[in-house]
C-alpha cells in the first residue's frame, strides 16, 4: 500500500468485471499525550483507535506512548470517527485505563489524565499453611457498587506452587472474591473486601 492511504475494507466487484477502479481514503494520525494523576507521562502504555466501516466491519490501529507519554496512532482513514482507549502497562503504578468516543481521524493535542486504581493482594493456602495454586481469583464490584463500576469482572490465575496472588488494577471500592480452586477443594461462600487491600488470606479446606 503507497504510504499516505489506507485500504478500504471491502470492495465488491460484479462478476465479469474488467476494470475495477479503487478509491483509497488518505491516511490521517491521531496525535495526543498520556499522563498520570500527578501529571507524570505515561511511557509505553497501549493506544488502540478503533472504527466502523459503513458495512459494519470493525477495524483499528494501535501504537505505546513514548518519552513524554505522546503518542501518534497512524495509517487511519480520512473521515472516520472511532474510539481511542489508553491501556497502561501493569507494572508499575496501578493506574486505570481510559477510553474516549467521537474521536475524529486527525485529531491532535488530545490529553489522557489517567486516575490513580487499586489493587487487591493476597494468599491462597490449604488449612496446614501449604500453598494451593492453580486456583482463579474472581472479583466483582459488590452490589452496592455495581452501577458506578459495572463491568466484565476482574480475574487472575494463581500459579501452582505459589501463594501470593494480585488483582487489578481496578477502581478503588467494593468487592466480592471468588475462588475457583482445584475441585479438590472446597471454594467456600464468595468474601467481601475492600480494595485497595494486600491482606486477603484465602484457607481452603479439602473435601
Amino acid at each position: 500500500m503507497p504510504a499516505g492511504w489506507v485500504a478500504p475494507s471491502s470492495v465488491e466487484v460484479p462478476a465479469g468485471a474488467q476494470h475495477v477502479v479503487l478509491t483509497l481514503p488518505a491516511a490521517r494520525t491521531v496525535k495526543g499525550r498520556v499522563v498520570g494523576p500527578d501529571g507524570t507521562p505515561v511511557v509505553n502504555a497501549r493506544v488502540d483507535f478503533t472504527w466502523i466501516w459503513p458495512n459494519g466491519e470493525h477495524e483499528g490501529c494501535m501504537t505505546r506512548t513514548r518519552a513524554g507519554g505522546a503518542f501518534e496512532v497512524k495509517r487511519i482513514p480520512d473521515g472516520v470517527t472511532g474510539r481511542v482507549a489508553v491501556r497502561p502497562l501493569p507494572s508499575g503504578a496501578p493506574l486505570l485505563g481510559a477510553e474516549r468516543d467521537e474521536v475524529e481521524s486527525g485529531a491532535s493535542g488530545l490529553v489522557f489524565e489517567l486516575a490513580l486504581g487499586a489493587r487487591i493482594e493476597g494468599s491462597v493456602a490449604d488449612e496446614e499453611g501449604r500453598p494451593v495454586g492453580g486456583a482463579t481469583i474472581v472479583v466483582r464490584p459488590t452490589p452496592s457498587d455495581a452501577g458506578a463500576r459495572a463491568g466484565s469482572p476482574y480475574t487472575t490465575y494463581v500459579e501452582p506452587n505459589a501463594t501470593r496472588f494480585m488483582v487489578g488494577p481496578l477502581p478503588p471500592g467494593g468487592y466480592e472474591l471468588e475462588v475457583r480452586p482445584h475441585p479438590d477443594f472446597d471454594p467456600g461462600p464468595p468474601r467481601t473486601v475492600e480494595a485497595p487491600t494486600e491482606g486477603v488470606q484465602i484457607v481452603l479446606q479439602r473435601r
